[in-house]
C-alpha cells in the first residue's frame, strides 16, 4: 500500500496551491494523496448529522479537487474539530503520513511562503514532514522541481535533509544544491573574545563551513549533479535569497524537539515566512524516502 500525504484543503486559494504541491510531492515520493478538509467547529456542537452536513459542504470544493489529482488516486476526507491544526495533525498520524502539505498564508506576497497561524501550529510539532507552498505557486508552475536545496551545516538534522534531498533528485532528475552559511552575527555580540580578534574568529568559521560543506558533497552519489555554495552573513536572509533560484528547499527541525516531531528553529522559523520556493521541514530523527519517514541513519552517511 502507498503511503500517504495529507493535503490541506478549503478551497480557497492558497489551498490550490496546496494541491499543486502535493502533487509534486506524492509524485516524488510515489505517495497517495489524502485532501482532507477541517472545519473549525465547536466541540458541544456534535450530533449524528454533523459528518453528512460537513461532506455536503465541502463536497464540491472536495470533488474539484480530487478531479484535479485524478491520476493519483486521491482520497478525500471531511471531518470537523475545534483546532484545524491539531486535526490536520491527528489525522496524518492516524493514517501514517509521510506529509503534510499546506498553502501560505493569504496574507503573504505573491510567490513568497509566509505561515499563518495553521501553518506555524503544524510546523511546532507535526509528526511527519511538512511542505507549505508560496502564494502564487498553483498558479506559476505545472512541472515538478528541477532543482533542490538543501539548508547544510553539519548537524544530525542537515543529514538527514541532505539525505532526503539526494533521494528527491534521484527519483525526480533534478540538481541538488548544498547551502552553507558561514554566520558572522555571532562574532559581533558584546563579547570580549580572549586571544582572537573578530576577523580571526570570522576567518575560522569561514573555514569551519567549508569542511562540512566539502565533506557533504563527497556523500553525494555520482548520478546526482550537485553544486555547493558557501554563504556568509546572516542565515535567514541568504537562504531567503537563494530560495529563488530553487524548486524546492528542505530544512531539518531544530535539534533540540522531540524525536519525531517538526521543531522550527530561529532561522528556519525565519525563513518560512521569507522563501520564494516550497519548503519542506522535516521531522527530528527522520528523512524521506520512498516508502515514508526512515530513521535518519544516512544515505550520505558522514561520521556525526
Amino acid at each position: 500500500m502507498k503511503p500517504k500525504v495529507v493535503i490541506g484543503y478549503d478551497g480557497r486559494e492558497a489551498s490550490n496551491d496546496a494541491l499543486a504541491l502535493g502533487a509534486h510531492v506524492c509524485r516524488m515520493l510515489d505517495a497517495q494523496p489524502l485532501v482532507l478538509s477541517v472545519a473549525p467547529w465547536p466541540r458541544f456542537m456534535h450530533g449524528e448529522n454533523l459528518q453528512v452536513a460537513l461532506e455536503i459542504d465541502a463536497g464540491e470544493d472536495l470533488a474539484r479537487a480530487a478531479e484535479r489529482l485524478a491520476d493519483l488516486d486521491p482520497v478525500t476526507k471531511a471531518v470537523a474539530h475545534r483546532s484545524v491544526p491539531e486535526e490536520i495533525g491527528l489525522v496524518a498520524r492516524s493514517e501514517g503520513a509521510v506529509a503534510i502539505v499546506i498553502g501560505a498564508s493569504h496574507r503573504g506576497t505573491f510567490g513568497k511562503v509566509l505561515l499563518g497561524s495553521v501553518g506555524r501550529s503544524l510546523l511546532h510539532g507535526a509528526p511527519c514532514a511538512v511542505a507549505v507552498a508560496p502564494v502564487g505557486y498553483g498558479q506559476r508552475t505545472a512541472h515538478a522541481p528541477n532543482s533542490i536545496a538543501v539548508a547544510f551545516d553539519g548537524s544530525p538534522e542537515s543529514w538527514a535533509a541532505l539525505d532526503t534531498g539526494i533521494f528527491l533528485a534521484q527519483t525526480g532528475e533534478a540538481e541538488l544544491g548544498i547551502l552553507t552559511v558561514a554566520g558572522t552575527d555571532f562574532y559581533m555580540a558584546d563579547v570580549a573574545w580572549p586571544a582572537v580578534g573578530i576577523g580571526e574568529m570570522a576567518e575560522r568559521e569561514r573555514d569551519y563551513a567549508q569542511q562540512i560543506l566539502d565533506e557533504a558533497c563527497s556523500k553525494v552519489p555520482e548520478d546526482v549533479p550537485a553544486t555547493t555554495h558557501l554563504l556568509q552573513g546572516s542565515p535567514c536572509d541568504l537562504l531567503a535569497e537563494a530560495s529563488r533560484e530553487y524548486g524546492l528547499m528542505i530544512l531539518g527541525s531544530r535539534g533540540h524537539g522531540p524525536m519525531g516531531r517538526t521543531v522550527l528553529g530561529s532561522v528556519s522559523g525565519c525563513l518560512m515566512d521569507e522563501a520564494r520556493c516550497p519548503v519542506i521541514v522535516l521531522p527530528r530523527g527522520s528523512k524521506l524516502m520512498r516508502h515514508g519517514l526512515v530513521e535518519a541513519g544516512s544515505v550520505a552517511s558522514a561520521p556525526r
